[in-house]
């Protein structure tokens, strides 16, 4: 997994060939040293478990990462959110972590309600003892 990828799938073109990838077309991309690399694209599918989803991937050819890596798009794709802490690091479903999420932030507004007066409270009774010195 490469977090600074935004694509789908990379992989050196040598380890495509024996896949019989499809080849599509061609692109550019922008790497982190804002250096630009030419790559080959095909078409190929990936499968997590049972699950499998089709994308472009990026062949390298000559240079580029020598492993396959998977980027963010393959997160998009398979509606997948990485958790990484501590020593764990795992694959969630986005709409499970999307769920944690919503019931967290649910149970932290009822704390801070709880916990900060209305609006204009401390006015009001600022006000009223204002009002009771003068009287």
């Amino acid at each position: 997994m490469d977090t600074g990828f935004s694509g789908f799938v990379s992989m050196p073109i040598i380890e495509a060939f024996p896949l019989g990838l499809i080849l599509c077309g061609t692109t550019t991309t922008i790497l982190a040293d804002g250096s630009q690399s030419f790559k080959l694209t095909a078409v190929g599918t990936a499968f997590i478990e049972k699950e499998e989803q089709a994308g472009i991937i990026l062949l390298n050819v000559g240079s580029g990462p020598s492993d396959v890596l998977v980027g963010m798009e393959f997160l998009k794709t398979f509606r997948k959110t990485l958790f990484v802490h501590d020593q764990v690091v795992a694959l969630l479903d986005t709409d499970e972590v999307n769920k944690w999420v919503s019931a967290a932030a649910l149970e932290a507004s009822k704390l801070l309600s709880t916990a900060i007066p209305e609006p204009g409270l401390h006015e009001i009774q600022a006000a009223s003892l204002v009002s009771e010195a003068k009287e």
